[in-house]
């Protein structure tokens, strides 16, 4: 049972943590195009 339990929270942990990292990524992303659009209305 202990085992079972630790591999799930293995599995959700991994998960929680990826996702964090995608989010971070995609909003780093989203900031350089928002910086780039700005960047060619100054140009």
């Amino acid at each position: 049972m202990n085992p079972f339990i630790f591999q799930i929270a293995l599995i959700v942990g991994g998960s929680l943590i990826g996702y964090i990292l995608y989010y971070r990524e995609s909003l780093d992303k989203e900031e350089e195009r928002r910086n780039g659009r700005l960047a060619e209305e100054y140009l």
